[in-house]
């Protein structure tokens, strides 16, 4: 994966910090969209998917029908797909346990957002990948 630059809505950003936040100290889960259909290219919707891992203050895991779900409501032919977890205590860097928990769903994201909040919920740092 190498590093990538993405554009996000302001309420899309905010629902992000939001959800992450809410879930600290625990990683969340979530998706970030942009239409193929409505330029400018920015990620302009978030939505909350469920971390079912077992230690969740240190990695994520989705659950199958979360999987899914996401390849029949947003199609990659109409959809850019960014997937988005939390550090909440870490900073944003690409961990050996976040390339495992995408292994086997990394052919559905566009790339991969991960935010810190390791400096406090009023500043966080972001690091995005393209998968």
């Amino acid at each position: 994966m190498r590093p990538a630059t993405v554009q996000l809505s302001a309420p899309a950003h905010q629902q992000l910090l939001d959800h992450s936040q809410t879930a600290a100290p625990e990683e969340c889960c979530g998706l970030l969209l942009r239409s193929h259909a409505n330029p400018p290219l920015v990620y302009h919707t978030y939505v909350k998917l469920q971390n079912a891992a077992t230690n969740r203050t240190h990695t994520f895991q989705l659950e199958q029908h979360q999987l899914i779900d996401l390849v029949y409501r947003y199609p990659r032919s109409k959809w850019d797909i960014l997937f988005v977890h939390s550090h909440p205590s870490a900073p944003p860097v690409l961990s050996q346990a976040d390339i495992q928990g995408l292994a086997l769903s990394s052919s559905l994201f566009s790339g991969l957002l991960i935010v810190s909040l390791q400096h406090g919920n009023e500043h966080p740092t972001y690091a995005c990948y393209e998968v």
